[in-house]
């Protein structure tokens, strides 16, 4: 009889082990954290410091109309609540398109944006967004 229960719990809690933390406090670490997200596994946590992210051009994408792709599961959040840090989309139509199951918002105020946010699957968590 096998017993692959205790193997699989095993193996999930391990790969949950190597997600590391990555502190960013101006739009250029920021992109740089999304982009290694989306290129890699993903699953890593993005901490922003407070302040405002002004996006220039798209992060994560070449799409215009977008101003953060999140294409892997990963939690984009703030460091001190959504009053601290605020995410000004420039005008795009999509602030923040989120394509993987398991991605985390939270506290983040989203600003100059058409349509906010663009969810294509299921999984997605937001919380404390402005």
């Amino acid at each position: 009889m096998r017993v692959w229960g205790p193997i699989i719990v095993f193996i999930t809690f391990c790969s949950q082990l190597s997600a590391v933390v990555i502190n960013v406090s101006d739009v250029p670490s920021l992109a740089t954290a999304i982009q290694n997200e989306n290129n890699g596994a993903g699953g890593d946590t993005i901490v922003l410091g407070a302040g405002t992210y002004t996006i220039t051009s798209p992060i994560g994408t070449t799409d215009t109309s977008i101003a953060l792709n999140l294409a892997k599961p990963m939690t984009l959040k703030s460091l001190g609540g959504a009053s601290t840090v605020t995410i000004n989309c420039n005008g795009v139509a999509n602030g923040i398109q989120i394509k993987a199951g398991g991605t985390v918002i939270d506290g983040i105020t989203v600003t100059n944006t058409k349509l906010g946010f663009g969810i294509g699957n299921n999984g997605q968590v937001i919380t404390g967004i402005v």
